[in-house]
Formats: C-alpha cells, structure tokens, sequence
C-alpha cells in the first residue's frame, strides 16, 4: 500500500561541469531503487529529475541481467535514424512503495562522470506533484495517489 500525500524530499546532485564563467549546474534530484521486477532492488541510487525527458534512462551499469524489451528508434544529432535497446526493469521508491515498471533506455552516465545513475523523465514525474526552488535548493515530490 502507498503512503498517498507523503512528501519525498530531494536534493541537489553535486557539481558538475558547468561554463567556465558561471557556477556549475547541479540538478534536483531524489534517491530511488532499480532492478528487475519480482527481485530485490538495488540500495538506493541518485535519480535526477528532468521535466525534459519524455522516458526514464538508467546508466549502462544497471542493465546487467534485465530482460530485453523493443527497440526504440532514435535521431541522431547528424540527422539519422539508429534503434536503440529498451531493457525492462522497476525504479521503486521504498519510503512511498511506489514503482513504475517499464522500459528504459540504457547510458554511460558514470563512466561520463555524471553525478546520478538514473534520469527520471515524465513517463515517472507525471504521477507526482513537483516543487523545485534552485535558489534554497529544495526539491520535493508529493505523490497524491492514483485514484
């Protein structure tokens, strides 16, 4: 059973790389869980909250052992098309007991250096209630149910 109205209280990720001028970017970010379904999850990873991405991407590290899903096609940035693997998993949240299970696409986010294993798109944020303010650096999430 969800815990409905229970606030989940992010944070922001560590520094990364920003314009040489400016501070650098650090993204809202909140602590989830990702496996296979009907397995154990992992212990918690840094999940980064972007209101821009349609679908939920997990780092290529967590794919060891998911079930294959459909190809998805891509554009490239030259223009052209490639297929891109999909791999069935669950991204679950304990403190709430909620999981989304679906397909998500695969990156090399800490071999990049990135400062999250997860990037939680739309298809994840659209069942929550969102408040970010970069200035306090406050990130919460409300998760009203789904009834």
């Amino acid at each position: 059973m969800s815990h409905v109205n229970e606030i989940i209280d992010g944070f922001y990720t560590q520094a990364a790389h920003g314009n040489p001028n400016t501070a650098s970017f650090r993204f809202p970010a909140i602590e989830v869980c990702f496996g296979a379904k009907n397995t154990t999850p992992s212990a918690p990873l840094i999940a980064m909250l972007d209101t821009g991405a349609d679908l939920c991407i997990v780092d290529d590290a967590l794919i060891s052992g998911l079930p294959l899903g459909s190809t998805m096609p891509t554009f490239l940035p030259d223009g052209s098309k490639s297929n891109m693997q999909m791999y069935i998993g669950l991204v679950y949240i304990p403190q709430i007991q909620f999981s989304l299970n679906g397909q998500y696409k695969a990156a090399p986010f800490r071999a990049q250096g990135k400062a999250y294993d997860i990037i939680l798109g739309m298809d994840f944020i659209r069942f929550f209630e969102m408040s970010i303010q970069p200035r306090d650096e406050v990130v919460s999430l409300r998760f009203p149910g789904t009834g």
